[in-house]
């Protein structure tokens, strides 16, 4: 479950008992307004009052490439992933002193802290 400093408008977030995906258009302490993907509007009550607490996106290859991320070079066989000037390297990667990016919003924090645009605004 995600806690709603973790997020800020415009993340996207799994609402897993609707099976679906979400943008967050407005939040509070105590719920979570999502924009689900098929254009209706949800309020979730956050921390398990309702039962309908959102999730991160796991964050895979293919997100990347949604996102605009492309391949530009392996080391060791893992993969370097690539937007402009913002680098990645892959999540899978066996290493003890990195702090790895495991979800869909979490990129988008970091994207939007260091350039200022979100991914999906870029």
């Amino acid at each position: 479950m995600i806690q709603a400093h973790e997020l800020r408008v415009g993340n996207l977030v799994a609402v897993p008992p609707l099976n679906r995906i979400g943008k967050v258009i407005a939040f509070t302490t105590k719920s979570i307004k999502v924009k689900l993907s098929d254009s209706t509007l949800t309020s979730v009550t956050h921390k398990g009052i309702t039962g309908l607490d959102v999730e991160g996106i796991e964050l895979t290859d293919e997100w990347l490439s949604k996102f605009g991320f492309e391949i530009y070079n392996t080391v060791g066989g893992y993969l370097c992933w690539k937007k402009d000037n913002f680098k990645l390297l892959d999540r899978k990667l066996p290493a003890t002193n990195m702090r790895f990016i495991t979800s869909v919003h979490q990129l988008q924090n970091l994207y939007f802290s260091m350039y200022g645009v979100g991914l999906l605004d870029s």
